[in-house]
């Protein structure tokens, strides 16, 4: 079974796992659609008494979030279910299987935040940013800001161009080879702006983008989902989705950040560091969807919405163009 990009254990499977590893009894499951995390799938998952959580297969990046998760005690962060074994997840075939509880509500990307939750998004985010040492999980991955993790999604784009022999694949490859002047300069910049880049690391969320967070029904709560990409680094790492955040997708205005500081305090990102954080976000962008449109292994449409997204991220007003300014602006 597979959903965008991701393998499944199946529904029969993964109650099965639920019911050995945690003292749930789910009754019902049903896939959750949305996302382009190529190693992850989510379900909505249902016990006998109504009580509902979201349970999340996992493959890929680190298991630490989820530790993370459990030990931040801020308002707005769902805490994972516990194993019988006293674990946040348990394992199977090379898949992590979580529990958390269902958040009923709706994406910030579908309804704007109240003032009040832009305010508690800033304060769940500083609580985040100041979790002292003990507090963090001894797995949790770290920025070393090289440039070399995103480097190397550059050239798997560019070696899954040159093999390109389709039509979806020969477009995407001609897209990106366009832009690859304009990667290249971006992936110097990302280089140059992470030397000596392994202090003054906090925790980061790693991804506290506007579909990440969830408006509660009432209107009155916010929460912030999905933990997998929790990481040691700058905080211009998160900073950088309320600064503007990211074109076309997760936009945020001069004035919901005034209220975000409500709650974070004043938000003064180092202009290297944001400039760094920019570029390495385009940069990942552009070369997984680009990866994702070459890949013959995934149906038309998913390779045709994946080069959508290329095209968006190369535009003028896309993400790419906004790190190209923030770097420029850094020029003397």
């Amino acid at each position: 079974m597979t959903g965008w990009g991701r393998a499944s254990l199946g529904a029969e499977r993964l109650v099965a796992v639920v019911r050995a590893a945690y003292p749930v009894d789910l009754v019902a499951l049903e896939p959750v659609a949305g996302g382009a995390d190529a190693g992850a799938r989510t379900w909505r998952a249902v016990e006998a008494d109504g009580r509902a959580w979201a349970l999340r297969e996992a493959s890929g990046g680190s298991p630490a979030g989820l530790e993370v998760a459990a030990a931040i005690t801020a308002p707005g962060v769902p805490l994972p279910r516990r194993t019988t074994a006293g674990g946040v997840w348990t394992e199977v075939d090379g898949v992590r299987v979580s529990l958390v509880p269902w958040v009923a509500g709706r994406s910030a990307l579908e309804v704007e935040p109240a003032p009040a939750q832009w305010a508690a998004f800033g304060r769940l985010l500083a609580a985040v940013h100041a979790t002292p040492p003990v507090g963090r999980p001894s797995a949790l991955p770290r920025d070393d800001h090289s440039g070399a993790d995103v480097a190397a999604l550059v050239a798997a784009a560019d070696l899954a161009a040159d093999a390109a022999v389709d039509r979806i694949g020969s477009e995407a490859a001609e897209v990106w080879v366009t832009a690859r002047a304009r990667v290249g300069r971006a992936l110097d910049g990302v280089r140059a702006t992470g030397t000596a880049g392994g202090t003054d690391l906090v925790l980061c969320h790693g991804d506290p983008h506007r579909g990440n967070l969830v408006v509660d029904l009432d209107g009155e709560r916010l929460w912030l989902l999905d933990w997998d990409d929790a990481v040691l680094s700058w905080p211009e790492r998160d900073q950088l989705m309320v600064v503007g955040g990211l074109p076309g997708f997760s936009t945020v205005s001069p004035e919901q950040l005034r209220w975000f500081e409500e709650g974070y305090g004043p938000v003064r990102p180092d202009p290297r560091r944001l400039a760094h954080h920019r570029g390495v976000r385009a940069l990942e962008d552009a070369a997984l969807f680009t990866s994702d449109a070459l890949d013959r292994s995934r149906s038309d449409e998913q390779r045709s919405w994946a080069l959508g997204l290329v095209r968006a991220h190369l535009r003028p007003d896309g993400i790419l163009a906004l790190a190209e300014r923030t770097l420029a602006d850094l020029a003397p």
